[in-house]
């Protein structure tokens, strides 16, 4: 049984940068420390061949909500570009308006973006991609009973 890695090895301690329990990688769970060289289970890795891919990330409704709060963002930085006195110096009083126009204009082109990459198929092609990576890693079965042990509902074919 390979042991659960949070933010730091389980067999030497190293601290792992940029790691964020809330994102979800695709890809093989089994983990090799660069440090010691010993295999962890990283729980925020997930294969496609076994879980499939999510319906949530081809879904335009989240870009769709993302661009409504950034023209709410952006409508509201426009509007305190028109207030001289906002308690703040000379330079100040600017940096709140602009800051908003910013996220809001970036909220927008993000949102915009992947609705662009969902309609035209890049999105899908791109975890398609992932998939057919998924179940060359899923062809060993090696790998595959490793991913049984640990508790993956692994489909026969891979076994």
């Amino acid at each position: 049984m390979l042991k659960t890695a949070g933010d730091r090895c389980p067999e030497c301690g190293r601290k792992f940068f940029y790691y964020d329990s809330r994102q979800r990688y695709y890809g093989s769970p089994v983990r090799t420390c660069k440090k010691c060289n010993s295999q962890y289970l990283d729980l925020r890795y997930h294969e496609i061949a076994v879980e499939g891919i999510p319906e949530s990330e081809l879904s335009r409704k989240p870009m769709i909500i993302l661009m409504i709060f950034g023209a709410l963002i952006l409508y509201r930085g426009i509007y305190l570009t028109g207030y001289r006195q906002l308690g703040m110096g000379d330079y100040g009083q600017w940096i709140m308006p602009v800051l908003f126009i910013i996220m809001g204009i970036v909220m927008i082109t993000v949102g915009i973006i992947e609705i662009i990459m969902i309609s035209t198929g890049r999105k899908m092609m791109k975890y398609e991609r992932l998939k057919r990576e998924s179940e060359e890693r899923m062809s060993d079965r090696s790998y595959a009973w490793t991913l049984k042990q640990e508790g993956y509902n692994v489909p026969e074919q891979y076994l």
